[in-house]
């Protein structure tokens, strides 16, 4: 099987990027879908804020495809939404806020935008026409090829880079990332740009049982078990001068793995019942949501396959990780699933008094956490497709709002008694007690469960399982190992961050 003389080890983590960081306003939804996507970046709003309106900024698309221009629908308003710096956060302010929704809000006031609520990203609703995002966005001078990956993030380019810099390399990779995050369409990236001239063969290694395993991969040869009537070529000579992707790793039995080992090692597999080995040219890809670390420690997983398999490692980031995408990917999906059905048409049309995709609904998915990442999404757009494609208006069913944890109105702030939080009160408490649920809702007199509920609505907390194991020694890394400091960066209490590296294996260096 093909592979280096020397393993590379490198580690890629979602949302990393060399460039400074930045700020931008991207279109969620607007009465023309193929705006969505369009941003425009806030620069010196210190000294001249940004003012939001029908009339001004002019939008541009990522890859300057269109010439930028203002969002210029006639039901938003012409008086300006104002953006302007406010410590490390922002301050929106609009005489017209009647018609201005903050994060499902209406804007009262003055709005503070905290740090944390930036980098989460935050939703702005104008007219009930057009939906933004406020969000964080690298000041990058040029962008990757796209590799059939859709979206416009910092999180994907950075992905799209390190696919292009690797994929002409013969090491193993190892793709890691949350269940649904589309890592056998990254294994697919990865193929297409290696140049290989042989197939991409795609396993779910969790689907084969376990007795039949090795035969499955490695083949076997007639009469070498009962059963065996002819000769079967496996996978690894079914992907012969390609790719062999191996989804959930993690599952595949512990004598299989020693085999698998071999082959990686030597070049060679041997199928079952031959007295020989065959040579293979087979460049291994292989992808799990499992800590592996873990599975090493209780015995489930050789340390030697691990550290074979890590010659490269991806991390795709989950999709709350890039959030500026979910409108891109929801559009893309359902013109996709209009387009089976006969009623692409349905989204083009922008002339039509209410858009049949409200913008109340897209900022709403937008800011869901979406646990089941691009998978989830991709159901939920095949469901809407389903249910919608006949109607005036697209409206989640009740089922799928009960599932996302949405008010029954799309995109309305579930009703709460008067004295309730706000998500401004909510963020600045846990900034203030270091991301600990219980002294902050100590501070603001509800309940834990509550605090959670508010918490989740504001963006202002993350679980400890939602922490990667390289975002965790990243963020050490940059706090000189400061525990306490590196938990704030997170954005989880020093004790989640304490529980979740004994979890890991992770000790402070």
């Amino acid at each position: 099987m093909a592979g280096d003389k020397t393993t590379q080890q490198l580690s890629v983590r979602s949302g990393d990027s060399a460039q400074r960081r930045g700020t931008a306003l991207t279109i969620l939804a607007h009465p023309d879908v193929r705006r969505v996507g369009e941003r425009v970046r806030l620069v010196d709003v210190a000294r001249t804020p940004l003012r939001v309106s029908r009339l001004e900024p002019k939008f541009e698309s990522p890859a300057g495809e269109r010439a930028a221009v203002a969002i210029d629908d006639s039901f938003v308003s012409r008086t300006p939404l104002v953006i302007r710096t406010a410590g490390d956060g922002f301050e929106l302010e609009s005489p017209a806020a009647a018609g201005v929704l903050i994060a499902g809000s209406p804007l009262d006031g003055v709005r503070r935008v905290t740090a944390a609520e930036l980098a989460d990203g935050i939703t702005i609703e104008l007219g009930q026409r057009v939906a933004l995002l406020l969000h964080e966005l690298a000041r990058v001078t040029t962008r990757p090829p796209a590799l059939g990956l859709v979206g416009e993030s910092d999180a994907i380019d950075v992905l799209r880079g390190t696919i292009g810099r690797i994929a002409g390399r013969t090491s193993p990779v190892l793709i890691r990332g949350e269940t649904g995050v589309g890592k056998e369409l990254v294994a697919r990236a990865l193929h297409e740009a290696s140049g290989r001239r042989g197939p991409l063969v795609a396993v779910n290694v969790a689907a084969i049982p376990a007795s039949t395993a090795s035969s499955a991969l490695f083949g076997h040869v007639r009469g070498a078990f009962t059963g065996a009537v002819a000769d079967l070529a496996g996978h690894f000579r079914d992907a012969d001068g390609g790719t062999l992707f191996l989804d959930e790793i993690g599952e595949i039995p512990l004598d299989v793995q020693a085999m698998l080992l071999r082959a990686m090692e030597s070049g060679e597999i041997q199928p079952v019942g031959a007295s020989r080995a065959l040579p293979v040219d087979v460049r291994l890809i292989a992808a799990t949501d499992r800590d592996l670390e873990s599975a090493v420690a209780a015995g489930r997983f050789r340390d030697a396959l691990l550290h074979r398999l890590t010659g490269f490692q991806l991390a795709v980031p989950p999709l709350r990780a890039r959030r500026d995408d979910i409108a891109r990917l929801l559009v893309h999906f359902l013109r996709e699933e209009l387009a089976a059905l006969g009623r692409e048409a349905l989204l083009d049309d922008a002339n039509r008094r209410r858009p049949w995709l409200p913008a109340a609904l897209v900022a709403a998915l937008t800011r869901h956490a979406w646990p089941g990442n691009v998978r989830q999404l991709r159901n939920v757009v095949r469901q809407l497709a389903m249910t919608g494609h006949d109607r005036d208006e697209l409206v989640l069913d009740e089922a799928t709002r009960t599932a996302l944890g949405l008010a029954t109105e799309p995109g309305a702030a579930p009703a709460d008694p008067p004295g309730t939080p706000t998500s401004a009160q909510v963020i600045a408490a846990l900034e203030r007690h270091k991301y600990s649920i219980g002294a902050a809702a100590t501070e603001l007199g509800v309940s834990r469960a509550k605090m959670y509920t508010l918490a989740e609505r504001a963006g202002g907390i993350r679980t400890a399982r939602d922490v990667a194991r390289e975002e965790i020694v990243a963020a050490l890394a940059a706090t000189a190992q400061d525990i306490d400091a590196a938990a704030a960066k997170l954005r989880i209490s020093t004790r989640a961050l304490t529980l979740r590296m004994t979890e890991l294996g992770i000790e402070r260096g």
